[in-house]
């Protein structure tokens, strides 16, 4: 179970008011602001803060939902998503979404224009990150995902944050884009955005 605000978004777009209207009103930060998108627990006190704000009731800005009923993979991942392994380049966070197992490596760094992401056959995935003239070394490359991570019995996925100036090798050897659709057991490497299309093949 989990509580969705979706009536709080439909709420503010009914009063004209963007999520930063709604921390001005409030006085909360942006980092609730983001739970509060991805549907996770915030503290009662915010809660009514957003209510005295807006003059309503709780019922009309959340809901209790069942993990179940999410509507996408994304969803799933936000809503039932439980991080199990920290290291210092990612995070795993695993789930079930209609009955298939997931197990998402996000990036903890974000990527920028500068940075280009290399995926190799075997399932091996470098970062490059470039850096401006004159500081040394220029470039920098570093392993970020080992085909060992790879787990044969779930959807694994390794999650770029940030926007990467480029993401090569997708779709060549056993590294697959977001857009050939979700198969049980692939090893997938793709940015928030397109994860957050991310769906069943069809």
């Amino acid at each position: 179970m989990y509580i969705c605000y979706d009536k709080l978004w439909q709420l503010l777009a009914s009063k004209k008011l963007s999520k930063t209207d709604l921390c001005n009103l409030t006085g909360i930060s942006s980092r609730t602001m983001a739970k509060l998108s991805k549907n996770q627990s915030v503290t009662t006190d915010t809660l009514l803060h957003i209510c005295v704000a807006l003059t309503c009731d709780i019922s009309d800005i959340a809901e209790i939902k069942s993990s179940t009923e999410a509507e996408s993979i994304y969803q799933a991942y936000c809503n039932s998503g439980k991080m199990t392994i920290e290291n210092d380049t990612c995070k795993t966070i695993e789930f079930d979404y209609m009955g298939v197992p997931f197990s998402v490596k996000e990036l903890k760094k974000a990527t920028n224009k500068r940075s280009l992401i290399h995926c190799e056959p075997n399932g091996s995935v470098f970062l490059e990150q470039l850096y401006s003239s004159g500081i040394s070394p220029a470039r920098e490359t570093i392993c970020i995902f080992h085909p060992a991570q790879i787990k044969k019995d779930k959807v694994t996925i390794l999650l770029i944050t940030g926007t990467p100036g480029n993401i090569t090798g997708l779709d060549n050897g056993i590294v697959h884009s977001a857009r050939t659709g979700c198969v049980n057991g692939n090893f997938y490497v793709m940015s928030m955005g397109a994860f957050k299309l991310f769906d069943w093949k069809k």
